[in-house]
C-alpha cells in the first residue's frame, strides 16, 4: 500500500501502470508482510520512539530481518532507529557498496 501509494502522489505514475510497476519490483525485491509478532515489536517501538505507525512497522520489519538495513531518505527514521537496526540513505549505502 505504501509503494503504491508512493508511486501514485510521489513518481506521478499513471494508475493504471502501477500494478506492472509493482509486479516489476516484486520481481526484483523481498517484500516483507508484517505479522501479528511485527505488530507487537513496532508497538513497543512506537512507545520508546513516537515514531509514526508505518514507521514503526519499517522499522520492525527490518529488525526482525536482520542483518537489514532500512534505506529511507525521511530524516526521522535516518535518526531514531539506529538501536533498532541499520539505516542508510540510497546515496549512503552506494558509497558503502563501493
Amino acid at each position: 500500500m505504501e509503494l503504491r501509494s508512493f508511486l501514485i502522489r510521489r513518481m506521478k505514475i499513471a494508475k493504471t501502470r502501477i500494478e506492472t510497476e509493482i509486479n516489476m519490483l516484486n520481481s526484483l525485491l523481498n517484500i516483507l508482510v508484517p505479522n501479528d509478532i511485527t505488530i507487537l515489536l513496532a508497538n513497543r517501538i512506537q512507545t520508546e520512539t513516537a515514531l509514526t505507525p508505518i514507521d514503526s512497522i519499517q522499522v520492525a520489519i527490518a529488525h526482525e530481518n536482520m542483518p537489514a538495513v532500512l534505506i529511507s531518505r525521511d530524516k526521522e527514521l535516518l535518526r531514531i532507529p539506529k538501536n533498532y537496526i541499520k539505516v542508510s540513505t540510497p546515496e549512503g549505502l552506494l558509497t558503502t557498496l563501493k
